[in-house]
């Protein structure tokens, strides 16, 4: 039972990843055709920002998985 657990979860997450892969590409090329190469970069910035945060908040509270 365990194992047909593992699969279905590993499956899900597969094609969970796979849709968000095609969600980003179809959002940056959104960007891409309404703001140009400037508004990719912002968006790449602020990505960047709010992963650090996440890490620093992470870091402070000692939460683990």
């Amino acid at each position: 039972m365990n194992q047909i657990t593992e699969i279905v979860a590993s499956g899900a997450m597969s094609i969970l990843v796979i849709l968000a892969g095609i969600i980003v590409h179809a959002v940056k090329s959104w960007l891409v055709t309404k703001g140009g190469t400037n508004a990719v970069k912002i968006v790449e910035i602020l990505a960047k920002n709010a992963v650090n945060a996440v890490e620093q908040i992470n870091k402070e509270t000692d939460l683990k998985r």
